[in-house]
């Protein structure tokens, strides 16, 4: 068994096409992305959803998703370097994408478009919670703990939110949300990914170093052993791309709700991709024309 597992074959057709195209997509939504939304963030329009909440200071939910967005963002720039080299791991461009993904449906929770500002503030508490009681987790701190969970509490009650516990069998209540209980992965991939759920445990199978994922008994051949056969092990680069384009779908859909509610329009979105990919198109473009043979010495 090799120790290796990479992709290192020539790939061409329609294959290489829908490779690079996606290669490029991914490039400009990423410049896109990085070019609207910090100012944005930073300084929405003050008659915008996004500016009425800052001048409230009930940034939360604004400011949870700028952080999911920077994640989101890094870790499809990883798979971008990655996609951009000669060589493509087996499992790790899989394992990106789970927590890109992550990001992006929580970013898609948190400023979704068909609630109001209210219940936004109330996701973001909530999500601020969870991020105090993992925290907690790894640095506990009693004291700390509870007079910022009494903080967030407060916040909610003076807003008119109420907090959510849980109601266990033993053992003292929880706090499980704001408003409503905070949504689980599977709950949010299945209501904002473009892949939905089935996505979400495919990621996760790669994360998890689940055999079945990559497994394809019907390419396995038969050894000289009985009853032994042997499997090659590589990336499957439609699949792959397949799983990819779902997901830049979804970041893009993602992104676009900060810039929404910040007052930016689609419009503005789609001239500023479309010069970033006029930009890209031309060093992706020569990826797809055949190598030059290398004149006689």
């Amino acid at each position: 068994m090799s120790g290796v597992f990479t992709f290192n074959n020539t790939i061409a057709g329609d294959d290489a096409r829908n490779y690079v195209a996606t290669m490029a997509q991914l490039d400009a939504v990423l410049s896109a992305s990085s070019q609207l939304v910090p100012p944005t963030l930073d300084s929405p329009n003050a008659s915008s959803p996004m500016g009425v909440a800052y001048a409230k200071m009930l940034r939360d939910p604004y400011e949870q998703a700028g952080l999911v967005w920077m994640a989101s963002e890094d870790h499809f720039r990883t798979v971008l370097t990655i996609l951009q080299s000669n060589l493509l791991p087996m499992f790790s461009p899989y394992s990106l994408l789970r927590p890109a993904a992550e990001a992006d449906v929580r970013m898609a929770f948190l400023l979704e478009a068909n609630i109001t500002e209210r219940d936004r503030l109330a996701r973001g508490l909530s999500v601020r919670f969870e991020t105090l009681r993992e925290q907690s987790k790894v640095r506990p701190d009693p004291v700390q703990f509870a007079a910022r969970s009494a903080h967030i509490e407060k916040r909610a009650a003076d807003n008119g939110i109420p907090t959510v516990r849980s109601t266990p069998k033993r053992g003292a209540p929880e706090i499980i949300g704001f408003g409503t209980a905070l949504k689980n992965e599977i709950l949010l991939f299945r209501d904002y990914h473009e892949g939905g759920e089935l996505l979400y445990r495919v990621l996760s199978s790669h994360v998890h170093a689940r055999p079945w994922a990559w497994m394809d008994p019907k390419k396995a051949t038969p050894t000289n052993e009985p009853g032994v056969s042997k499997l090659l092990a590589e990336l499957d680069i439609n699949l792959y791309v397949s799983v990819l384009v779902l997901a830049i779908k979804t970041h893009e859909k993602a992104v676009l709700r900060p810039l929404e509610l910040g007052g930016r329009t689609q419009g503005e979105w789609d001239q500023v991709k479309d010069g970033a990919m006029n930009r890209v198109r031309p060093r992706y473009m020569a990826l797809l024309q055949p190598a030059k043979a290398s004149p006689p010495t």
